[in-house]
């Protein structure tokens, strides 16, 4: 079978077009295909197709035989279905809606409209607001939108909120809620609204009209704007900016469309009339911390159906000082929608607590006396009420108490009446030893081998009487060589000990006495030096271990001062040091033993320059450091001695060396050159000796 149904049909379960059915093989729902009617306004659960018998079926609808007429030829109660239905909704009609804004008193809920609490994440009801803080009318000064006699605001007072201003704007969001059937064609709405002082509008969460901008110079922040709707629940979010000033809106919203059923506003939540629950705390017990009571803190809830988690008040405050007593507390929570509530509970401040007792717990004190010793101690006592209070002690402080064990009992009671007690031991005892004076650690010098004898003597005092005094080592006897301790005990009559110690040190710290020879000067006998021979003596009375010497006696010294050390040990390690010199110089000049020239006369006098080589034969106990020319003369001028003279006569070429000039005075009995020759030592000594070469007057002396 197939049927043909219209654009409007009164089965959900039928699809524009042909569905096709199989009705042989019992009860089955229908398969259908093609795309699904948009506007559908009746329903039906399903249909189901019987079977009857091979090739008949007869339709059932919700379990009831039944006729729809003018809606197609078809039959039930066993009657075949066959051929052809064609399904037709029902006719369609105009359909209006018109929702106010805000309509009733001040105070009333908005019967249309909801505010979006941030708090709490809710839709709640708005509200009616009153700006008669701003001057009466209490409605807007900027008028109501037609057929409204007020404006909206999350709050029934339309002042706005603190800190809002031009550059911190508060946004608070509404929405409205209609409903359009599902075969309705042709929706429109026609929006009107005032908003103060800012407004965005979104329909169905698509932002759709102008903004709306209160103007101070306008009074009338208004706007009227059409748009299209949807089959379904339709929403309309308005934000309101509050910017200082008034804060609010008001709206109309009118609705035309053709359909087979009316159009719906989509009720509000109800108004808010419960108010929140408190959770009071149970009654609290407290004990007093000081004279002004105690500080008390609690916990209060409150919560909401709508707000959720609303803030408690309480007088007195959590943390606050309660006085001594009881004191009643009341608390007090509101929700948004001012509805309040009330609670409480008592705090009870009590002092119970005996005062605190200071004192120590045992007083020893040392024995003065046989008779003990006079204690004194010190006991105070502090409430956190009362503050100090005083203490009784049995027996009083300042008492003499026996050598031993005593008891002190002492009490303190508050102004309340709170009695605290507490002991005191006191116990008297010998246990300071006796005072021992030790004598100063002696050093002493060794007189012999043995050592040295020393003597001294200890001191010691009691309270009680020093009964004896021991020492390890007697006074007046030997102490060897070393350091010894002595060790001094001394007890009182009650076993009470001291003791201490001091040293006795005997040491050899006297060095041996040495005698050194005298320094010595000595003439060099060869360029070694010379030998030097000297005795030293020390002597100590422990004894002399040893002497030595850096240079041994008769060893040869080197020329110059050398510097001999001494040194003298004794068996105690002791040394003493002295020192000498010996001084080997070379005052003695070389010899010269024969000193000849190569030449010892000159001829012809020609003016010539002649070479002369000296030979000398020297000697030295150091050595001979240098032999040179150091001068030569003549007995004649160099020039002016007639014709042919010559300048420059005499020319020193080496150290032995020489040019002299033959040549002399034609008038005189001859030239005769007198040459210096110097020897000297290392040291310095010089000696010289001269040599002569002559030019005779003439050859053969004529």
């Amino acid at each position: 079978m197939s049927v043909t149904t219209g654009s409007a049909s009164p089965f959900t379960n039928l699809m524009p077009g042909k569905n096709s059915v199989d009705n042989t093989i019992g009860s089955l729902e229908y398969a259908a295909t093609g795309t699904p009617v948009a506007n559908v306004t009746y329903t039906v659960a399903r249909i189901v197709f019987m079977p009857i018998a091979a090739g008949t079926s007869a339709l059932h609808l919700h379990g009831v035989n039944q006729y729809f007429t003018g809606y197609g030829p078809f039959g039930v109660d066993g009657q075949a279905v066959s051929g052809s239905i064609t399904v037709t909704g029902p006719p369609l009609s105009t359909q209006t809606l018109t929702i106010l804004g805000a309509v009733g008193n001040v105070g009333d809920t908005a019967s249309n409209t909801e505010y979006f609490n941030p708090a709490t994440g809710q839709w709640q009801p708005a509200y009616l607001a009153d700006y008669a803080p701003y001057g009466h009318p209490v409605t807007h000064p900027w008028g109501n939108i037609a057929g409204t006699t007020h404006w909206i605001n999350y709050k029934t007072d339309g002042a706005s909120d603190p800190g809002a201003s031009d550059t911190n704007p508060l946004w608070y969001l509404y929405r409205v809620r209609f409903t359009v059937p599902t075969d309705a064609q042709n929706a429109t709405m026609t929006f009107s609204l005032k908003a103060d002082n800012m407004a965005q509008v979104a329909i169905n969460g698509v932002s759709t009209g102008p903004i709306i901008v209160g103007q101070a110079d306008q009074l009338n922040a208004d706007a009227v704007f059409s748009q299209s709707v949807h089959p379904g629940e339709n929403t309309i979010t308005i934000n309101v900016g509050d910017f200082g000033g008034l804060n609010g809106f008001n709206f109309r919203i009118d609705l035309s469309m053709e359909a087979s059923q009316p159009l719906e506003i989509v009720p509000v939540a109800p108004a808010d009339t419960i108010p929140p629950a408190i959770t009071a705390p149970a009654n609290i017990t407290v004990e007093a911390t000081g004279p002004n009571g105690a500080v008390v803190t609690f916990t209060a809830t409150a919560q909401d159906n709508v707000d959720g988690a609303v803030n408690v008040t309480a007088s007195p405050a959590s943390g606050s000082t309660f006085p001594l007593g009881t004191t009643h507390v009341g608390l007090a929570a509101s929700d948004a929608a001012h509805n309040t509530a009330t609670a409480s509970f008592d705090v009870t401040v009590r002092d119970t607590t005996p005062p605190v007792i200071s004192a120590p717990g045992t007083v020893t004190a040392e024995a003065t006396s046989s008779a003990g010793a006079t204690v004194i101690f010190v006991a105070t006592a502090n409430d956190v009420v009362s503050g100090n209070v005083s203490v009784t002690a049995n027996p009083p402080s300042g008492s003499t108490f026996v050598i031993g064990f005593s008891l002190v009992s002492l009490s303190a009671t508050d102004a309340a009446g709170n009695t605290a007690t507490q002991n005191i031991l006191i116990v008297v005892r010998d246990t300071i030893a006796p005072a021992l004076t030790v004598p100063a650690n002696q050093v002493i010098e060794a007189t012999s081998a043995a050592g040295a004898v020393a003597t001294f003597a200890a001191s010691a005092t009691d309270a009680v009487g020093v009964r004896s005094l021991t020492y390890s080592a007697s006074s007046g006897s030997p102490f060897p060589i070393g350091t010894t301790t002595v060790t001094v005990i001394a007890k009182d009559a009650a076993n009470n000990t001291s003791s201490g110690s001091f040293t006795i040190t005997v040491r050899d710290t006297t060095a041996p006495a040495l005698t050194v020879p005298a320094n010595q000067v000595l003439e060099a006998t060869s360029a070694a030096g010379a030998t030097a021979t000297f005795a030293a003596t020390a002597t100590d009375a422990v004894g002399v271990t040893s002497l030595t010497s850096s240079a041994a006696s008769g060893s040869t010294f080197p020329i110059g001062t050398t510097t001999v050390n001494l040194t003298a040990k004794d068996a105690a390690g002791n040394s003493s040091s002295g020192s000498f010199t010996v001084t080997v110089r070379d005052t003695t000049a070389p010899v010269i033993a024969s000193l000849t020239a190569s030449s010892t006369s000159l001829w012809p006098p020609n003016h010539k320059m002649v070479p002369i080589t000296l030979t000398a034969v020297t000697s030295d106990a150091v050595g001979v450091a240098s032999l040179k020319i150091i001068g030569a003369t003549s007995n004649e001028p160099d020039n002016g001695l007639g014709d042919g003279d010559t300048a420059n006569d005499i020319e020193i070429t080496g150290a032995l060396t020489l040019n002299l000039r033959a040549e002399r005075s034609g008038t005189g009995n001859g030239r005769i050159y007198t040459i210096t020759v110097e020897a000297r030592d290392a040291a310095g000594n010089a000696t010289t000796k001269t040599v002569t070469v002559s030019v005779p007057k003439s050859q053969g002396g004529k």
